[in-house]
């Protein structure tokens, strides 16, 4: 994971002074990446002027550190693309920026995000950040036609199964 560095956006009416834009799942060859942008909420924000924040950013989702905690202790963290409210994504990024901000090299803590309260670990590493994070019951859905595809390129073996 890469840390691009700080910027400031313009998301609808509203600024945003200080969006962390982090290249979060990286290969270990520091290939691929999902750049997330991420920033402290503002209460007075509306959804419209979080989903504006992506765009703004050049990023496909971006993530609104809440303050304080929840009755069950965790950090609320929202995620939204440029047109909808997602129920998780980027907790990747949101843990890194979180560390960052501390003098830690490492932060066991909890999130909110979509409804549920989950573990997270953040640690600084000489590569850069870390973050282990429970992911919860994974469900899958019956569809018609390939359910995986996925092509390594390199060294790598391939895989297609369907």
């Amino acid at each position: 994971m890469a840390i691009a560095g700080s910027l400031s956006v313009k998301g609808g009416p509203m600024s945003w002074p200080d969006v962390t834009v982090v290249d979060a799942c990286v290969r270990r060859d520091g290939r691929g990446g999902s750049p997330t942008a991420v920033t402290v909420d503002d209460p007075a924000a509306t959804d419209a002027n979080r989903r504006a924040v992506a765009a703004a950013a050049g990023t496909s989702h971006a993530a609104f550190l809440g303050p304080g905690r929840t009755p069950d202790g965790g950090r609320p963290v929202r995620f939204f693309t440029a047109t909808a409210e997602l129920s998780g994504c980027g907790t990747v990024a949101a843990q890194a920026v979180r560390l960052t901000r501390t003098a830690l090299g490492e932060l066991n803590d909890r999130q909110h995000t979509g409804g549920r309260t989950f573990d997270t670990v953040a640690i600084r590493r000489p590569a850069g950040i870390e973050v282990w994070f429970d992911q919860g019951i994974v469900t899958l859905s019956h569809r018609v036609g390939p359910v995986l595809r996925v092509q390594v390129r390199g060294d790598d073996e391939r895989h297609d199964r369907r």
